[in-house]
């Protein structure tokens, strides 16, 4: 990388862009699977809770909310 500094300076520019935008698209992937994985943990709860209060399932209900705004 530093002979390309010294010999191209507009090449090694480009692969440091190219190495950020990399780490940045990493960074975001991690992070949409931990919001998934949250989200997941969320609907386990509800689920629990709902079964433990001997309701029907929070899934069941919002798919007749769904029904009715039609």
């Amino acid at each position: 990388m530093a002979q390309l500094w010294v010999d191209d300076r507009p090449a090694f520019d480009a692969r440091i862009q190219e190495r950020e935008s990399h780490r940045r698209k990493k960074v975001y992937q991690r992070w949409e699977a931990e919001q998934a994985e949250l989200a997941y943990a969320e609907f386990l709860r509800r689920q629990d809770v709902a079964l433990r209060e001997g309701k029907a399932s929070p899934v069941a209900q919002d798919e007749d909310d769904d029904d009715s705004a039609l």
